[in-house]
């Protein structure tokens, strides 16, 4: 009574096609499923005689955490024992479990899914499928979403995005207009550049742990710890000396105020520097490319030839689209390159130094 699919045809259709599919294949609903294996299964949603898939159980499915192993319990109860009548319990009263079972699918999916039902995935009236961009581009300037329009009173139609806020009136003062076939390419090639520019980063971190000079960089950036200390317990002495002189009455109020602000401020940035060094050094010493979980994330799309709905939104967090048809994207564990960048533009002056190293 159940069929399979390929996971390649699902890819990027609507809610409302999934459903639809799932009945054209005979494929039992929740409800139906339940009552097959025998559970005295009772449900408010039934409303035919065959309780068939809809948009709203497909979403009801995709939002459930029980199949990335989560359980959650609590979500109705009753005043007491004599009352039949259950009531919702808020969400932060529910009892959750972590872990509970295996997982069926990864959390980095049911997350993805997550941040796309909150955006605006609408379809075409006639198309099944979500386009590939919907719910990531923003305008640059008003930080609006882009709403897609076809050009068809031209002889030669196409597609192309606009501000929403433009559109409507609402304050922005551009259309911030762009050619959905030029938008796509230019988002095909940087997302080609940036999974390139972390293949580099992967060698040159793995090529960081296997030099000699490594450890005197950890030797270096541990003597710039101890001297970071150094400096904090100088101001604390500093704002010490300062109180006393206060309470002997050498120093004015404002003096006191003035100058106890400008050794707390220098405390906190010492502090900080110290923080930073803390990290580099446990990163020098484990090797700093162990464990780069992110960049095996990016590594299993290293051929793309084609930008498709589930390769825009496993790798971009959004696109924000600025007059000229200037676009800037914002990648998924964006701060954990720019932290592999800075961690290997630190070890040496410039990139000719690393190259001259053997590290690029």
């Amino acid at each position: 009574m159940c069929r399979t699919f390929s996971n390649r045809s699902w890819r990027g259709w609507s809610a409302q096609a999934i459903a639809d599919r799932l009945n054209e294949g005979d494929v039992l609903s929740p409800l139906e499923y339940k009552r097959w294996i025998g559970s005295n299964y009772v449900s408010t949603f039934k409303r035919n005689a065959k309780a068939r898939w809809t948009a709203v159980s497909v979403l009801r499915v995709l939002k459930n955490p029980v199949y990335i192993g989560t359980l959650e319990q609590g979500k109705q109860t009753t005043p007491n024992y004599k009352v039949k009548k259950r009531f919702a319990v808020p969400k932060d009263k529910w009892v959750c479990i972590p872990d509970n079972h295996e997982a069926i699918i990864s959390r980095d999916t049911f997350e993805n899914v997550a941040r796309i039902l909150l955006s605006d995935t609408r379809t075409a009236p006639s198309a099944d499928t979500v386009f590939p961009l919907s719910g990531l581009l923003f305008c640059g300037d008003c930080g609006r979403s882009m709403v897609r329009k076809n050009n068809a009173s031209s002889s030669k139609p196409y597609y192309y995005y606009i501000c929403s806020g433009y559109k409507n009136k609402a304050g922005c003062q551009s259309s911030h207009s762009i050619r959905a076939a030029y938008l796509e390419q230019a988002v095909l090639v940087a997302v080609q550049e940036h999974i390139r520019s972390i293949l580099d980063i992967e060698h040159t971190l793995k090529t960081i742990d296997n030099l000699p000079y490594t450890s005197r960089q950890t030797q270096k950036a541990d003597e710039r710890l101890k001297a970071k200390h150094r400096e904090i317990e100088k101001y604390q002495a500093y704002k010490l000396r300062l109180h006393e002189d206060y309470a002997d009455g050498i120093l004015s109020r404002e003096d006191y105020v003035a100058f106890g602000a400008r050794y707390s401020k220098k405390i906190e940035e010492a502090e900080q520097a110290a923080s930073k060094l803390v990290q580099d050094i446990e990163q020098l010493a484990a090797g700093y490319s162990g464990g780069q979980q992110w960049i095996a994330y990016f590594k299993q799309h290293a051929n793309i030839s084609e930008l498709n709905r589930k390769l825009a939104v496993e790798l971009i967090e959004k696109i924000l689209v600025f007059e000229n048809q200037k676009i800037q994207i914002e990648f998924k564990f964006q701060y954990e390159y720019e932290q592999a960048f800075e961690f290997i533009s630190s070890l040496t002056s410039t990139p000719e130094q690393l190259l001259s190293k053997g590290v690029c």
